[in-house]
């Protein structure tokens, strides 16, 4: 065949064009046969071999499992579509408002060991077949873990492997997840740098842990249950005597009365304050917020307090 006889598009070198269909991905891409990277495969013979023989372009999967499962969450199209991928690390996103089919749960579990980006929003009856895996996830930076379910379960006591992954960075633990899971005996790798709580019933084992992991440069921290009056569960009396050293960068609580009195946060440059209810509530808990911000505000850059709905930003 001779040159003029082939399409311009197709005298394009294969690395020029692997490169133009990894822009055609979206993020996040699915298993859908009418968008890219299966419908690339479904132009012509040379694209299908140069899509399949390029594994950056299956690398990141959202599964979507809808209450009347559609033939987009088939076992054997994701199987397919994930080995692709070769040894590339991967993001993987599971949308399940429906029952996750245990087939599909192997087919995603068979690569846990490339898992670097995983983020779940599942049913609880769906959480052990995903949350149980043990791994190793030598990969793994990233979890976002939500459930469909609103309010409290029952506590959740099983192990987590993936939550003490050695390179896991950075953890969003939803309210309505993270309010029944305890982290207390140190249920999460030591190498967190961003972590996004809700505190369950054993507010000071979970403290204790949260505030030892001394990577962590951001906290979002919020609580179940509302404090008793006087009730002050980061004061020295209720985590110890020893007086905490972080580097955290950014905090950000529920209340004022979860400011930590007993810790000493020398690189904190943004501290947020939510669900103080009036105005009034403010101006009495005005004394505690100078008190931390006298020990710990020598770097602090930006101060917001949102007030019953409303917000109020401070640049310092």
């Amino acid at each position: 065949m001779s040159d003029d006889s082939i399409p311009p598009i197709l005298r394009i070198p294969v690395e020029i064009t692997a490169k133009i269909f990894t822009h055609c991905v979206p993020d996040p891409a699915s298993v859908n046969p009418g968008a890219a990277p299966l419908l690339l495969t479904q132009i012509c013979a040379d694209w299908r071999a140069i899509a399949h023989s390029t594994p950056t372009l299956w690398n990141n999967l959202h599964i979507e499992v809808s209450p009347s499962p559609t033939p987009r969450t088939h076992p054997a199209a994701v199987s397919a579509y994930l080995a692709r991928s070769a040894a590339c690390p991967l993001q993987i996103s599971v949308d399940a408002r429906g029952a996750f089919p245990s087939g599909l749960a192997a087919a995603v579990i068979a690569h846990a060991a490339r898992w670097r980006r995983l983020r779940l929003h599942i049913r609880r009856a769906d959480m052990a077949a995903l949350l149980c895996v043990q791994g190793p996830f030598p990969m793994l930076t990233s979890v976002n873990i939500d459930v469909y379910e609103r309010g409290r379960g029952e506590p959740w006591t099983a192990d987590i492997p993936l939550l003490r992954a050695p390179g896991l960075r950075f953890a969003y633990l939803s309210v309505d997840f993270g309010g029944y899971l305890s982290l207390a005996g140190g249920r999460i790798g030591a190498a967190v740098e961003g972590l996004d709580y809700t505190v369950g019933e054993d507010v000071q084992g979970e403290l204790r842990v949260i505030f030892g992991l001394r990577r962590l440069r951001r906290l979002r921290l919020g609580a179940w249950n509302t404090l008793p009056d006087g009730v002050r569960p980061m004061d020295s009396s209720s985590l110890g005597t020893c007086r905490w050293k972080t580097t955290l960068q950014t905090l950000e609580l529920h209340d004022a009365a979860w400011l930590p009195s007993a810790l000493v946060l020398p690189s904190l440059t943004a501290l947020t304050v939510k669900r103080v209810s009036t105005w009034a509530g403010a101006a009495e808990q005005l004394p505690t917020l100078q008190k931390f911000l006298s020990t710990n505000g020598s770097r602090l850059t930006e101060l917001v307090l949102s007030i019953d709905g409303g917000e109020s930003r401070c640049l310092l």
